[in-house]
């Protein structure tokens, strides 16, 4: 109804301008309601192609209408499935019906802004699909309580079965992992084992007879000397024997370097001052060692650790650093234990030389210390040297490699 505060002309003036507003409006309606028919075709559309269904739940009624996309996944034309929330809850897998329902009623309790959920759905031949469940809540009126919720679900059955997959073989790649670091443990305690007995060969057997052949021949020598006009004779049982004795040296150096006694003899310490020493005697190289703290609680195993580990890094140093000094440095503090390797050389690329066959030595010191349960670090660059840190704890693990528990090299308690 009008009220009108003009008369005559200014009436007509009134009355146009209300008709034209009125004109607009619906013309604004009339496109607004074009554009959301389009909309909603649009979106029907691409729900049917995306396997994406509509649902709306009113809650006066509790009556949810589902669109014919959502049946259709699941096997269904619209006449068979009833519209009653009960009816459709059936629909849905016994052991994801409490989290869907617990969801629905905190969004409607206001304490999430959004229903969401994946849960799975019983499908007609009675298999089983997963779907992404969004839903938002429609109030009647501006500010009031909320009469509807309206919601689309996504059948997400395929990225769940690759997800699922996915997870298969990580599981099988992490059993495998565990199978090869296992079998690497025990192919280096078996290493261990057996350069346990050649060098109790080496030592025990063909050390002792060519200590018996030089006494041999010292005593040929003494012989030979007596004798008139045999002094070539003589001189080539000198030069036979000065070479027994260099061969027995290098019989004596292998069996120390296969399994070093002085390591359970005399300690970490000991073994590794001599086996820097020999490297300073035999090598152009300067191979300072250092200690800090107490290192006396350190176990076999660890021991036996730390040495193969040094003796790894220090014979890469002489072979392919090409550096004039090297040091390395123990460090026992607290329950852990450190051991620092450094030279001036040239350094390498890391990730290069782990792949190649040469970096297997790499490869044997981040086994050996992964099986004591410690850390590599290792910081490198061209030309400015190599520094390699390990960390370990005082206590190995249980799993750990074992040190040899029998023969004369045997691990002391």
């Amino acid at each position: 109804m009008w009220t009108l505060v003009v008369l005559g002309a200014g009436v007509l003036v009134l009355q146009s301008g209300a008709i034209a507003a009125l004109l607009i409006q619906r013309a604004r309606r009339l496109s607004a309601q074009a554009a959301l028919r389009e909309g909603q075709r649009r979106y029907a559309l691409a729900a049917a192609a995306g396997a994406v269904g509509v649902w709306d739940w009113d809650f006066a009624t509790n009556e949810i209408y589902v669109d014919p996309t959502l049946t259709s996944i699941l096997g269904f034309d619209e006449t068979e499935i009833a519209k009653g929330k009960t009816e459709w809850a059936s629909r849905i897998h016994p052991d994801d019906l409490a989290l869907a329902a617990a969801r629905t009623q905190a969004c409607i309790e206001g304490k999430v802004d959004e229903y969401e959920v994946e849960h799975r759905m019983i499908h007609k031949d009675g298999s089983v699909r997963w779907f992404l469940s969004r839903g938002t809540l429609v109030p009647e009126r501006a500010g009031g309580p909320a009469h509807r919720m309206i919601g689309t679900k996504v059948d997400i059955t395929a990225r769940k079965r690759a997800e699922e997959a996915i997870r298969e073989n990580e599981a099988v790649l992490e059993a495998t992992n565990r199978e090869l670091h296992d079998l690497a443990g025990r192919l280096i305690a078996s290493q261990e084992v057996e350069r346990a007995r050649l060098a109790r060969d080496l030592h025990d057997g063909l050390s002792q007879q060519l200590a018996g052949l030089s006494i041999a021949l010292s005593v040929m020598k003494r012989r030979t000397a007596e004798v008139a006009g045999a002094e070539d004779l003589h001189e080539d049982l000198s030069v036979l024997q000065q070479r027994t004795i260099a061969l027995a040296e290098d019989i004596r150096h292998l069996s120390h370097d296969l399994h070093p006694s002085s390591l359970q003899q005399a300690g970490l310490v000991a073994a590794l001052e001599d086996y820097c020493a020999d490297l300073r005697h035999h090598h152009m190289v300067e191979v300072a060692f250092s200690t800090v703290g107490d290192v006396t609680p350190i176990g076999a195993d660890t021991a036996l650790c730390l040495y193969r580990v040094a003796q790894e890094a220090l014979r890469n140093v002489i072979s392919h650093a090409r550096a004039r000094h090297a040091e390395l440095r123990l460090v026992c503090g607290g329950e852990r234990i450190e051991l620092t390797i450094a030279d001036d050389g040239r350094g390498f690329d890391i990730s290069a030389a782990t792949e190649n066959i040469q970096g297997l030595g790499l490869v044997s010191i981040h086994e050996r210390v992964r099986l004591a349960g410690g850390t590599v670090s290792i910081v490198t660059e061209a030309d400015k040297g190599t520094r390699m840190r390990i960390d370990l704890p005082l206590i190995r693990p249980a799993t750990g490699l074992k040190a040899p528990s029998s023969g004369p090299y045997a691990a002391s308690a």
